[in-house]
């Protein structure tokens, strides 16, 4: 059960930092096509983060909110990277580097729990087919 809860946690965290980012990038973005991209992108990250935090209830379990820090530091991050180029071809790269962070950390966790359970195994690789699906579709925008 403790791998399940890890791998769940390390869903939910990857799920929140998507999202995060997204908001902020969202809040900058003036291209009508990315920022539809960008929605879909939102939506699914935050279906498969619910996902997981329901698994996580089910268990008596709650998921582990980003820090304060976590967050700050991805609002600054976007901000920082955005001043001087706010195209979608910036955004897209940005967003490509941060889908790649979230695939290694997460293919991590499922190596490091393979004790999970088989339902939370398929939520973990749902979360890295979806974010390798958003690299492909985001190289449209470099």
């Amino acid at each position: 059960m403790e791998q399940n809860v890890k791998l769940l946690e390390a869903i939910v965290k990857c799920g929140e930092m998507g999202r995060g980012t997204l908001d902020h990038l969202a809040d900058i973005n003036e291209n009508g096509a990315f920022a539809a991209s960008m929605q879909i992108q939102q939506n699914e990250y935050e279906a498969i983060r619910e996902e997981a935090a329901h698994q996580l209830a089910a268990m008596g379990r709650s998921a582990e909110q980003l820090s304060m820090m976590e967050k700050l530091n991805t609002a600054m991050g976007v901000k920082m990277n955005t001043l001087a180029d706010k195209s979608a071809r910036h955004m897209a790269e940005m967003l490509i580097q941060g889908s790649t962070m979230g695939i290694v950390d997460l293919t991590k966790a499922m190596r490091d729990n393979p004790g999970a359970g088989a339902q939370v195994q398929e939520l973990a690789d749902r979360m890295v087919q979806f974010m390798q699906r958003n690299i492909e579709e985001l190289k449209v925008y470099l």
